[in-house]
């Protein structure tokens, strides 16, 4: 019968140890991914708008490699960009017309509007979508506030109100989270939407009290 020192056994044991603490750490950081996708934080099937192979890319993020050597980091994506509108709010109070043949309002001023994002990304993430709008022509700012010169004139005996409707650029696109394991691969998927105010805006008379 053969004896094996206590020694080496100690040495054998934590060698083992040492080959399994990346491994269990690789196992720890999957079951957390699992949690989320479970969750649906993450989950690209449970309401995400994209596939994952749409759009511009922007930048990216978050780099990490995993004790298996396994690297993971997150890419942004835009996929549009286009002009709408916040809808017309009230620029002015009621401007009653009743006692007048004639009215008018020379200046109105809407509310502020300032840039809005449907999830928060890192200061640095969201600049350089912000900057990517710019470079594509569009006239952003952080917050505007919608006003005008034009002079609305009544002559109709009645009250009116005096609105403005603000210009807003809407950006769209997603976070990507991409790995790297003999071979890239997409772990998840996340929607964000932008809302950024240029420096225009519509005025519109026409609004009874």
């Amino acid at each position: 019968m053969h004896y094996i020192k206590s020694s080496a056994l100690l040495a054998i044991a934590l060698a083992s140890c040492s080959l399994a603490a990346p491994l269990l750490e690789e196992s720890i950081n999957n079951n957390r991914l699992s949690k989320r996708l479970e969750d649906g934080q993450y989950n690209a099937n449970s309401g995400g708008t994209y596939t994952g192979d749409e759009g511009t890319y922007i930048t990216s993020d978050s780099v990490h490699r995993y004790a298996s050597g396994v690297k993971c980091w997150t890419d942004y994506m835009l996929v549009s960009q286009e002009k709408s509108s916040d809808g017309y709010k009230d620029a002015s109070g009621p401007i009653n017309c009743a006692s007048t043949s004639e009215c008018s309002s020379e200046t109105a001023s809407g509310v502020e509007t300032c840039e809005t994002w449907s999830t928060s990304l890192n200061a640095g993430i969201e600049g350089e979508i912000f900057s990517f709008g710019v470079q594509a022509g569009y006239e952003l700012q952080k917050c505007h506030t919608a006003s005008s010169a034009r002079t609305c004139t009544w002559d109709d005996g009645k009250c009116h109100r005096v609105t403005t409707a603000q210009e807003v650029v809407v950006q769209k696109g997603y976070q990507r989270r991409r790995c790297n394991d003999k071979g890239d691969y997409t772990a998840w998927l996340k929607d964000f939407e932008h809302r950024v105010p240029t420096k225009y805006a519509a005025l519109s008379c026409d609004n009874a009290c």
